[in-house]
């Protein structure tokens, strides 16, 4: 689990079938990745291909000039779900007390996570993402985020059994947020299908428990 802290997800467990390394190419890939959660897998790819830089190594600096996730799956998607953690553990920086310890470090520079499923259980009903892509870059210190959704929907379940299930088409999401130190800045993100679109922006405040203003 790429964590500075793997207390963050303590009952996480990567599987894969393979993973080389091309140190000709500097690039590296894995097959049918999966992140279980207590023997639940809660996030799984069937690629994953990414492309590094040694150039810093002396300094035991790797860069991940690019990481692609393509054609997953993400059951769970909420603030203790696996993927969020696993997104937010890439983009974070490090605590300011470990920033100027003796350690190796992975720094990401650009991620993309294309044509994914997703799926947040809420009991009795669910919300559903299909063609889920996400695209990431690192600028400076910073993060920009691009994420968008193609398809969106609230399925509400009309008995225990869910065979009975009320759907609602929520359409296309679409969003332009930036990552800072001390704040989440989203400077866009849009909702809606044809003529009806709900856009907003805001802003998280990392020292303040993530209050919106």
């Amino acid at each position: 689990f790429p964590s500075h802290d793997s207390s963050l997800c303590p009952n996480c467990r990567l599987n894969y079938d393979t993973f080389t390394i091309n140190f000709l190419s500097l690039s590296g890939q894995a097959t049918n990745v999966a992140m279980e959660e207590q023997g639940v897998p809660r996030l799984s790819f069937p690629t994953i291909t990414a492309t590094f830089s040694i150039n810093e190594i002396l300094d035991q600096k790797v860069y991940l000039e690019t990481l692609v996730l393509s054609d997953g799956t993400a059951d769970g998607v909420g603030p203790d779900s696996v993927a969020f953690r696993f997104i937010d553990q890439l983009t974070k920086p490090l605590p300011p007390e470990q920033q100027n310890k003796p350690r190796w470090r992975a720094i990401l520079n650009t991620l993309e996570i294309k044509n994914t499923s997703i799926r947040e259980s809420f009991g009795g009903s669910e919300l559903t993402g299909t063609n889920l892509g996400l695209f990431v870059k690192r600028i400076g210190e910073h993060f920009v985020l691009l994420p968008s959704i193609e398809d969106l929907r609230y399925r509400s379940f009309l008995n225990a059994e869910k065979t009975e299930v009320k759907e609602l088409l929520l359409g296309r999401v679409s969003g332009s947020v930036v990552i800072e130190e001390d704040k989440t800045l989203f400077n866009s993100l849009r909702l809606g299908k044809d003529d009806s679109v709900f856009e907003m922006k805001a802003s998280a405040d990392s020292l303040n428990n993530d209050a919106l203003s």
